[in-house]
């Protein structure tokens, strides 16, 4: 039996690319554990033609919900019918980004190190989308008397399906939009020894504009909406001989 479940949740009206294939790419080639890969969500022709080494899921999106943020609620309904599949063979399963792409080699350890980016959530005044579940969880986990930093790295990590279970059935996540790593990890891991992320942190980078220069030291890069790039792809088709 494979040792760690590694999952990428796609949309794919929302790649840019072949952010995919970099993604899988990856961790193929650099994490030097036993692992089986499983990508839910849309079907794309890269995993398609791979199927001998990657699990494809189907799962259709969850539909909107007014006043939710729909990737947050798709997000929890796609990790829970992975759980369904997969939780009687793997204790948990690594999350990772379909634009999170490995170009250094890395164990488990990497990603189970807890990683956070910011000591406390920053409030916003956002009335809908991302910025606005940030806000009301930064608002519930004050409530509740739990951790407030901010654990959203963009990292891979790693969660326990019964604690993340249970995290999805204390705050009502099928219905529910809020950030779900920083519900987990505020609730499971509040006075953790954990590690920051900085600019020149070796885990990972994250490229916002068109112009940033990838750091092949990294463990991870990652780009944002605005990140992705020709010069990117061609850094990453170098990187992998394709």
């Amino acid at each position: 039996m494979n040792k760690y479940l590694v999952v990428i949740p796609y949309i794919h009206n929302e790649a840019q690319g072949r952010e995919l294939e970099f993604a899988v790419r990856g961790w193929f080639r650099h994490f030097h554990e036993t692992f089986k890969l499983v990508v839910v969500g849309d079907v794309c022709p890269f995993v398609i033609a791979n199927q001998d080494r990657i699990e494809f899921v189907p799962k259709s999106r969850v539909q909107d919900v007014p006043g939710q943020y729909r990737p947050h609620l798709d997000h929890v309904a796609k990790m829970l019918h992975v759980g369904r599949l997969f939780d009687t063979k793997f204790d948990g399963f690594i999350q990772a980004a379909d634009d999170c792409y490995p170009v250094q080699d890395f164990h488990f350890s990497d990603v189970l190190l807890p990683k956070y980016f910011e000591l406390e959530i920053p409030e916003c005044n956002e009335e809908e989308g991302f910025w606005h579940d940030m806000e009301k969880t930064r608002l519930r986990l004050q409530k509740l008397g739990l951790g407030n930093r901010n654990w959203e790295t963009h990292c891979p990590r790693y969660y326990d399906f019964q604690r993340y279970y249970a995290v999805v059935n204390d705050h009502n996540l099928r219905h529910q939009s809020f950030v779900v790593e920083n519900l987990y990890f505020n609730t499971y891991f509040k006075d953790a020894d954990a590690l920051q992320i900085t600019p020149d942190s070796r885990f990972i980078q994250r490229l916002e504009t068109l112009n940033t220069i990838p750091d092949p030291t990294r463990i991870w890069l990652s780009n944002g909406v605005y990140g992705w790039s020709r010069q990117l792809e061609s850094y990453l088709e170098n990187h992998f001989g394709v």
